[in-house]
């Protein structure tokens, strides 16, 4: 055994030990002390326990190596959290914005190091592109101040995606030019073809393996966080094969996965806290251990980090004015979405550590960029908390049905609408709110409740959706139902349907249908068929298409575009007044409609048979709901029906913009 007097011990209990007590406390002091943001504790910390000052760490190589797993799981995440709905909301501004804030750093960078510090062609480019990604560090502020979802954020978020993956090909170009033997066109058309099959596997091929693999055996959440871990490996070594760096591979495999984990499920909790407790501040901890205090006094040092710092902000505000100026933004949105970019953390970070274990960057450039990451990840949420709170909020802005659906487990018909809430989860990248009530406390009314919610999590994953089980004990289930969906911010309800509800009903409560007069978020009553579907058939009446009637029409047609989605067709929608339905159709990326003359049932009974789903729009009252659509629930076909409602929410969150074309509807 080592002696106690030898310091430092030598052995991985000391190494793990020093380290781990730099990602606890580090932290701390970094934010309550100091009000810094706790990865330049980490980073501080690192620096503080390497070699280059006190020289605790015995085994080097064993933090490198878990902070190599940690950087992959950095870029793993961006990419699992990044909004794609925003994207695509928000895709031409993004675009925009992350074109600019990728090319005036990337340009200024260039010019920088190649005239003021005279880096070679590989160099140069290298050191550009170090700052032309960011890194989303101050997303948590804005999202606690209510503007996440506002144009100009989207417009950030959305630009991640063309700076991150343009600066880490970029990243690849140059490391693969140098250190192979090929003249620089190969490389790049190599690359190139290499990205493509990454692309084409991470985006094509690797979600259909794991959302087969999340219906079977994955049900187990043990084996979909392992599985989570071989798919981010599996991508970072097919890069690797390709000749692009592994992070490259582990940013796909989040993009993959984006939809599968969703970003309140209980896998991605699981993988958020292996992330921040213990892979990421390893990669942080191994990446200040290379930090040189010495160096960072000498004059060169200082001179090529205020330059590189002038090359971030001048690059990034200029981007953010222009992009900004374009969609008419405030000053604080400009400001907003300056804040938001100028951070340089996980991709910089990779490129630096990668740069230098490559030969093209030397430790005053390491030392210098490192100083830089240092005071953008103070200006970032300094500069985001100052701004945030004076963003409009944007109206129209859609909230998505299936971030978090509530299914109540009640009757013979929780399986069939657990499936359909999994859908619409799916579709969302959401997660299914599974609640049964007993409605008394004894043990074997909670037993029973206990099973209904096994039975209908099973169903759930069955489709490799994610579920959370809650199980409560009221006296009254739509009570508890409607309890629950404002304390988990359920953003729909998927209740049963049987036809109307009337007053007395209402009022005294009866059943699943009670809770519709009172929910304050979209409700899509579901009346299940005989056959698992196949097809959705939207159903409208002419007073539909009014314009006192979008939010329930919003509802519908976003019920409808999302579950035709994920069946894999798209809908069918039946009017009788089919050119007033064509604004519908931006929505439902140009369906086929079919008029009818006579009733609404009639029509459906005519084309639905019993594998598909209608939707139709609804308002709910106190006097009934649903009571003109009963009879679709009773069809001989038996489709499955969805009565879509909105009636008590707010109006801004459901004029989706298809739908705002019908205000002039009259």
């Amino acid at each position: 055994m080592q002696p106690l007097a030898i310091f430092p011990p030598a052995g991985p209990e000391w190494t793990f030990l020093i380290v781990f007590a730099v990602i606890l406390l580090a932290p701390i002091v970094f934010e309550r002390a100091l009000r810094l943001p706790g990865m330049v504790g980490l980073l501080v910390g690192g620096m503080l326990i390497g070699p280059n000052v006190l020289d605790w760490v015995v085994d080097q190589e064993a933090v490198a190596d878990i902070g190599q797993l940690g950087l992959l799981f950095l870029m793993f995440l961006a990419g699992v959290e990044l909004d794609l709905d925003d994207f695509a909301r928000h895709r031409a501004d993004a675009i925009r914005f992350g074109g600019l804030t990728f090319t005036i750093p990337l340009v200024l960078g260039v010019v920088v190091g190649a005239a003021g510090f005279g880096y070679g062609a590989a160099a140069a480019v290298l050191f550009g592109s170090l700052w032309a990604s960011h890194t989303l560090v101050a997303y948590p502020i804005v999202r606690q101040q209510g503007v996440a979802s506002t144009r100009p954020v989207s417009m950030t978020v959305g630009g991640t995606v063309i700076t991150d993956t343009a600066a880490l090909f970029v990243l690849a170009v140059v490391v693969g030019a140098w250190e192979g033997d090929d003249a620089p066109a190969v490389v790049l058309i190599a690359l190139a073809l290499g990205l493509v099959g990454l692309v084409a596997f991470a985006l094509l091929v690797l979600p259909r393996v794991m959302r087969w693999f999340f219906g079977g055996f994955g049900q187990d959440r043990l084996l979909r966080f392992l599985a989570v871990l071989v798919a981010m490996l599996g991508c970072g070594m097919l890069a690797h094969v390709a000749g692009l760096e592994a992070i490259v591979g582990a940013f796909f495999a989040g993009l993959a996965l984006n939809r599968l984990v969703p970003n309140r499920s209980p896998l991605m909790d699981r993988l958020e806290f292996a992330g921040s407790a213990l892979l990421i501040p390893f990669f942080l901890v191994s990446t200040g251990m290379q930090l040189d205090p010495a160096s960072l006094v000498e004059v060169s040092t200082l001179a090529l980090a205020l330059a590189s710092l002038g090359v971030v902000v001048v690059g990034k505000g200029l981007a953010a004015f222009v992009a900004g100026r374009s969609i008419r933004a405030t000053w604080p949105e400009i400001g907003v979405v300056f804040s938001l970019s100028v951070a340089q953390a996980a991709a910089t970070l990779a490129a630096v550590v990668i740069g230098f274990e490559a030969g093209i960057f030397d430790d005053q450039l390491v030392n210098a960029a490192l100083v830089v990451v240092l005071v953008t990840l103070v200006i970032a949420p300094l500069g985001t908390s100052r701004f945030a709170p004076d963003v409009r909020v944007e109206a129209g802005v859609s909230s998505r049905l299936g971030e978090a659906v509530l299914v109540p487990v009640t009757d013979e018909t929780t399986a069939a609408r657990a499936r359909l809430g999994a859908r619409l989860a799916i579709a969302d990248g959401g997660i299914v709110l599974l609640v049964a009530v007993a409605e008394t406390g004894d043990a074997a009314s909670v037993e029973a409740a206990k099973g209904r919610l096994a039975a209908a999590a099973r169903e759930v994953a069955g489709l490799g959706a994610e579920a959370e089980t809650l199980l409560r004990v009221d006296d009254s289930t739509p009570a508890a139902v409607l309890r629950v969906a404002a304390e988990r911010g359920a953003t729909s309800i998927v209740p049963g349907f049987e036809g109307a509800v009337r007053a007395r009903d209402a009022l005294f409560g009866s059943n699943d249908e009670d809770l519709l007069v009172s929910s304050l978020v979209p409700v899509l009553a579901v009346a299940p068929g005989l056959e698992e579907p196949k097809r959705v058939v939207l159903a409208l009446e002419a007073g539909d298409l009014r314009a006192g009637r979008r939010r329930e029409l919003a509802v519908a047609v976003t019920a409808a575009r999302k579950l035709a989605h994920t069946l894999g067709t798209s809908p069918l929608v039946v009017a009788p007044e089919p050119e007033l339905a064509r604004p519908v159709l931006l929505e439902l990326e140009r369906a086929p409609v079919e008029g009818y003359t006579g009733t609404r049932a009639s029509a459906v009974e005519a084309v639905a048979t019993g594998e598909d789903i209608v939707v139709v729009p609804s308002r709910v009252s106190r006097l009934a709901f649903g009571a003109r659509d009963r009879h679709l629930a009773g069809l001989r076909a038996r489709p499955t029906v969805v009565v879509a409602a909105a009636s008590h929410t707010d109006p801004k969150q459901w004029e989706a913009p298809a739908v705002r074309a019908l205000a002039g509807v009259r």
